[in-house]
């Protein structure tokens, strides 16, 4: 399994100004505001790419009116080996939710129809799985 949470960064942290000066090296002279900045009919000014330095000061997502950001598959149950085996292939490759899509008479009932975080499958949970692989 992976560390990952939504707040672990998964790639490098990137400057904007290292963002803007790569992209004026690729557009090989052509202007950067010309080319790279939109408005829209409404008025929105749109940039090629948007950072944490775009955002206000005081900016926090982590409010009552927003849940916490998962990496999360949905996996459709009609052979409950292989929902697991790509349930747990998905935890390594930095999924963090499982939403299992269980039909009414698959052949085992332990399965769970809600989201399932990796904290909260549980060893019993996990002993099924062994069971199913074995």
């Amino acid at each position: 399994m992976n560390n990952y949470s939504a707040n672990t960064p998964i790639f490098p942290a990137v400057s904007g100004k290292a963002w803007k000066q790569r992209i004026q090296y690729e557009l090989d002279g052509a202007d950067y505001n010309e080319q790279m900045l939109y408005e829209s009919s409404d008025g929105i000014k749109t940039k090629p790419f948007y950072t944490q330095e775009d955002l206000p000061e005081n900016f926090n997502l982590n409010t009552p009116d927003h849940e916490p950001f998962h990496i999360g598959i949905e996996v459709f149950c009609n052979n409950s080996k292989m929902s697991v085996e790509k349930a747990l292939w998905s935890f390594e490759k930095g999924c963090d939710q499982v939403k299992f899509l269980i039909q009414e008479n698959i052949e085992n009932e332990e399965m769970y129809s809600e989201p399932q975080t990796a904290k909260s499958i549980g060893s019993s949970w996990r002993k099924g799985i062994k069971k199913i692989l074995n």
